[in-house]
């Protein structure tokens, strides 16, 4: 025969709603406060001898494996939740240049500024007088810059011939280094010898091959995917501003929409990354915005592709990747062969 037993005391019911409320959420955070609340109220029935309904006060018995176990599980889950709410919180960066470089990813990929930090620690500041090279030959088969200020002029020669323009503001080159990120963009080297020279005082940000690689498969996902985010602005405004302004003399516009200044094409830095943030591009927390954010975040039936990545990490992506740091090495070694002083390129494309 069969028995129903009474319901457990108030301390178990609890913890049985938190662990149903952390399974209809699908916010990684509200999943983990849940579920340290449902370890909390489970230690607390343990600790109460496992009182059953309507008392939940102590019974004379105690439940050390139930406490011990849930220990284990509340502190997982409070490191956890520790390190979720250390990623929302605010970013100071040290510089303007850097809170520069935070407007401009922003507007370029949506990259928020944990992550744009993320980028500030895999990068180099660098400046150069007019005149001075940005990038020889040989540096510009595993390093890219990115032009933050200033005017510089590119010659790509293949087979004898060269061809040469110039870059302006926001520009980001040799761009073919980014196929390390797994979705092909082409412009490989294929014997083409590539440099670039400051025509006015310039600052970049410089990235070498390692870097990059680090970025697209060894940091957080959000930072990879927000950089293929800003690798598709790129090739785009590329495009843009070669059939539409270059010709013309007209300033490219901006991720918003505006016009660049004429001064643009004097070395002026874009306005991606002058112009302050609106308040529309800013991120604030406000009463309504957790509720708000709770309420989007019900999913008691999980999305499609949820376990799925974009890390080029395997597959397609994952060969592309390789495919393009073995032909970096490839011709790093012919580039500099017989010729001292590259060590430093060299090692940079070993490291990957």
């Amino acid at each position: 025969m069969v028995t129903t037993l009474q319901p457990s005391g108030p301390w178990s019911q609890a913890s049985s709603a938190c662990f149903t409320l952390s399974a209809i959420f699908a916010d990684v955070l509200l999943i983990r406060i849940f579920l340290a609340l449902a370890y909390i109220w489970l230690m607390a029935q343990a600790v109460c001898g496992y009182p059953i309904w309507p008392n939940y006060t102590f019974t004379g018995e105690i439940g050390v494996d139930t406490i011990a176990w849930s220990a284990v599980g509340l502190i997982i889950h409070a490191l956890a939740i520790v390190r979720l709410v250390l990623d929302e919180r605010p970013i100071r960066f040290r510089s303007e240049d850097e809170r520069q470089m935070n407007a401009f990813m922003l507007r370029r990929s949506g990259m928020q500024p944990l992550e744009v930090r993320e980028l500030l620690k895999k990068g180099t500041w660098k400046r150069f007088k007019a005149g001075e090279t940005i990038l020889n030959k040989v540096e510009s088969i595993c390093q890219a810059v990115l032009l933050v200020e200033g005017k510089a002029v590119y010659n790509r020669t293949k087979q004898g011939e060269t061809i040469s323009g110039h870059m302006y503001s926001g520009s980001f080159f040799d761009i073919g280094l980014l196929n390390v990120c797994g979705v092909y963009i082409g412009f490989e080297k294929d014997g083409t010898a590539f440099d670039a020279i400051a025509e006015t005082d310039c600052l970049v940000f410089e990235l070498t091959l390692a870097s990059l690689n680090d970025l697209a498969c060894n940091c957080g996902p959000s930072v990879s995917g927000y950089f293929r985010n800003f690798i598709l602005s790129e090739v785009a405004w590329s495009w843009e501003f070669r059939t539409h302004s270059e010709g013309i003399c007209e300033p490219p516009r901006t991720s918003r929409g505006f016009r660049e200044p004429m001064e643009y094409f004097e070395g002026k830095r874009s306005r991606d990354f002058t112009d302050p943030l609106e308040d529309w591009e800013v991120h604030k927390s406000s009463v309504k915005g957790v509720l708000k954010w709770m309420y989007t975040s019900l999913a008691p039936f999980v999305p499609l592709g949820s376990r799925h990545t974009t890390l080029p990490v395997g597959g397609l992506a994952a060969k592309r990747r390789i495919m393009m740091i073995e032909e970096v090495k490839k011709e790093l070694g012919v580039a500099t062969s017989g010729i001292e002083g590259f060590a430093g390129e060299e090692k940079s494309a070993q490291q990957v």
